[in-house]
């Protein structure tokens, strides 16, 4: 789907769907690191094209962008914003990376899983103390996760506060968000940003 999707992505969302996550992903690396001087080694978690990445770049000692797409990681490369792309599963990077990081985010990605106790977990272990782990989802108020008709997974905000809790995250900020639009009309979700205790 997203390999096909690669073309159009960019200007779909930007322009049609009001798409603004990697702004507010970028305003609350800003709001605990402050607007200038570097904020370490990045994961960028289902980067995309690289709408993200473009936001912070300039501030990242090095900014690793993973996705399944192929075809969205060529996007991704011609921005020129990563120091390396990778196709792979999240989870899977996750548990065979030797690496640590400062920051992960993952910014309309969690609505691609359903289940996130494993990759809390994973990201849990992989990130610096004192880190921040930031995404967005798209909120149901029913069971702790749902699917969509639009095939997309909707979680539960209780369920992300006890999920944070019991894999040794901080809740740092949650903010009630439109994540786009859709058929005209605001997806409404979360942007949570996690401390690692």
């Amino acid at each position: 789907l997203f390999d096909k999707y690669s073309e159009t992505y960019d200007q779909h969302l930007l322009s049609s769907l009001d798409y603004t996550v990697p702004e507010k992903i970028s305003h609350l690396i800003n709001e605990k690191y402050g607007k200038t001087g570097t904020i370490g080694r990045v994961l960028d978690l289902g980067c995309g094209t690289g709408l993200c990445g473009v936001e912070i770049k300039d501030r990242c000692s090095e900014l690793i962008g993973i996705d399944l797409s192929k075809q969205m990681l060529i996007k991704a490369k011609q921005k020129s914003a990563y120091t390396h792309l990778e196709n792979i599963e999240i989870t899977e990077y996750l548990r065979k990376s030797k690496s640590m990081f400062d920051i992960m985010i993952a910014a309309d990605v969690l609505i691609y899983v359903g289940k996130l106790d494993k990759l809390f977990l994973y990201c849990s272990r992989k990130i610096r103390s004192g880190g921040c782990f930031i995404f967005s989802i798209e909120t149901t108020e029913t069971k702790n996760f749902q699917v969509n008709k639009t095939g997309r997974f909707s979680h539960n905000k209780k369920y992300i506060e006890d999920l944070a809790k019991k894999t040794l995250w901080h809740i740092n900020s949650k903010e009630e968000t439109e994540i786009r639009k859709e058929n005209g009309f605001p997806v409404r979700g979360f942007l949570f940003s996690l401390i690692k205790n």
